[in-house]
């Protein structure tokens, strides 16, 4: 069994870029949106995609789960998603980090920017920041979007807006929040290790 893990894993391995560059594309059907300067609002938008992958991307072609998950809970007419949260809870028991490490289209982004030729420094001394993710599930993407309410009942997306660089890259939104912690992260991807510049935030 031992072998047969190794051999599957090593052919993964072999094929990942590729891998990664298919789901990318998959994610991201609609290319001539970047021309027409649209967005896809068909069905295909009510379906979450595994991996981080923002919903105002012009070429996004499914739903990003946060984002998904922060426009329920931020909602005047609801206040949890059963479909949102079982997507990702099946997900996870299903695929695991499988889905960081091959199906996110910013993952794979991340990996080519630490193959640009830097020097690269040691981030082991950073390893407690990997915790830093549930305290920004915990506020950013639950409560906040909960607590903090308009006239309404409606709670902004707030991971989406001032703190995912995924949003800010490729999404068409003005917010300029997103810059410093975009920036943070281009930096650990080029300078860091290629693992660490996504862990301390997803």
């Amino acid at each position: 069994m031992d072998k047969k893990k190794r051999g599957v894993s090593q052919v993964l391995s072999r094929f990942r870029g590729w891998i990664q560059a298919g789901a990318t594309l998959l994610t991201n059907l609609h290319l001539p949106n970047f021309l027409k300067g649209g967005l896809y609002q068909g069905a295909g938008k009510t379906v979450c995609v595994p991996g981080l992958n923002c919903y105002s991307c012009p070429a996004a072609s499914g739903a990003c789960p946060i984002g998904a998950f922060q426009a329920v809970v931020g909602s005047s007419k609801f206040s949890f998603s059963y479909y949102i949260t079982g997507f990702l809870i099946l997900l996870g028991v299903l695929l695991g980090r499988f889905i960081c490490g091959f199906l996110c289209p910013f993952g794979w982004f991340q990996e080519l920017l630490h193959k640009i030729p830097t020097k690269k420094l040691s981030t082991k001394k950073l390893k407690p920041l990997t915790y830093l993710k549930y305290a920004v599930l915990l506020v950013m993407v639950i409560l906040l979007p909960a607590l903090l309410v308009n006239d309404v009942g409606m709670g902004d997306p707030f991971f989406c807006k001032y703190l995912c660089p995924q949003g800010f890259w490729r999404g068409p939104s003005p917010c300029p929040w997103p810059i410093p912690a975009s920036g943070r992260r281009w930096a650990a991807c080029l300078h860091g290790n290629s693992a660490s510049c996504w862990r301390w935030s997803c």
